[in-house]
């Protein structure tokens, strides 16, 4: 029993590290561009955040979901999709499904993607019927005059914002 518990615990912390460092590197990109990943993507059509929500969805493994993660979390992209993210998602299995049956497994991914794609549609318009809040006030597009200083940035955007808001 204790050996299960320990692992449990290792996994979530594993995992809780890999969403952190994307969070990270989110915000990395985001604020050495000066908020040009916020622009393209959350000011965009929002068909462009489903197609790019679902895209990450059905890239094998689970970084495309924790690079989701961190965009909701950032306030980049909407409710319905990181929710069409999730529905597109076979995490790590698409790596046995693409061994096993790779025909089957790419047709899999596009049905899932199309569904992916619809569902955060659907889902964003729930949304805005019901007055549902997400995240969207993150306060990422703040930028700092110190912001070449790594000092800097670690302790406001990573520790202040990322650890103390979000982690």
């Amino acid at each position: 029993m204790l050996n299960i518990l320990s692992n449990v615990f290792l996994n979530s912390v594993s995992i809780s590290f890999l969403v952190l460092l994307m969070m990270i590197l989110v915000d990395v990109i985001n604020v050495r561009s000066k908020g040009k990943l916020h622009a393209i993507v959350k000011d965009s059509h929002k068909w462009k955040q489903y197609i790019i929500g679902s895209f990450l969805g059905t890239v094998p493994g689970c970084l495309g979901s924790y690079s989701g993660v961190s965009l909701y979390m950032h306030g980049i992209i909407s409710y319905g999709t990181i929710a069409g993210l999730m529905i597109a998602t076979s995490g790590d299995e698409s790596f046995v499904m693409l061994a096993m049956f790779p025909k089957i497994a790419i047709l899999l991914f596009v049905i899932l993607f199309i569904i992916g794609l619809l569902a955060g549609r659907i889902i964003d318009y729930v949304v805005l019927k019901f007055n549902i809040p997400y995240c969207n006030n993150c306060e990422t597009m703040q930028f700092h005059k110190d912001e070449r200083s790594y000092k800097h940035y670690f302790k406001e955007h990573v520790w202040h914002h990322i650890v103390k808001k979000h982690l």
